[in-house]
């Protein structure tokens, strides 16, 4: 009788034990869920508000170097620590640009709501600017993070 007693004790712990297990896992998916809905309405909020790109060797044909400026707004209620950016260049007479853009640099940033920041892109070793002056450019931001 006493070893049926115990034997049931260490089974209902047990179950106990997995039943906790269960929902400490199932609260971390909850709260990762969250933090992905919480994270997709922020990257709709941010907005660039301008940008500007200069060609750092005007006298060549081609604008293969250059140097991107673009002022980015937190319109989210959210705090942003990484912007992720892409940009593509286009031919000159292309309207719109791109619904989807390759990230080609990413910044570790602290920007509050109702922040903005000034992010400076320099093409550096790459050489991927166009090969004449007649183009247009899009930049967007292509995704971030959010403090949890």
């Amino acid at each position: 009788m006493e070893y049926q007693r115990a034997v049931n004790a260490e089974a209902e712990q047990q179950r106990r034990q997995r039943q906790a297990e269960a929902e400490q896992q199932q609260r971390q998916q909850q709260a990762q869920a969250d933090l992905e809905r919480r994270r997709k309405a922020a990257l709709s909020k941010i907005a660039i508000l301008s940008n500007n790109l200069v060609c750092l060797y005007p006298s060549l044909p081609g604008c293969d170097s250059y140097k991107i400026s673009a002022t980015i707004r937190n319109q989210s209620l959210e705090t942003i620590s990484m912007l992720a950016v892409g940009w593509a260049f286009m031919p000159e007479e292309a309207i719109n640009c791109p619904t989807y853009l390759q990230t080609k640099d990413e910044e570790q940033v602290s920007l509050r709501p109702g922040d903005s920041i000034v992010v400076n892109i320099d093409s550096g070793l790459r050489s991927d600017g166009p090969a004449s002056k007649q183009f247009h450019y899009c930049v967007k931001v292509t995704d971030i993070q959010i403090m949890p």
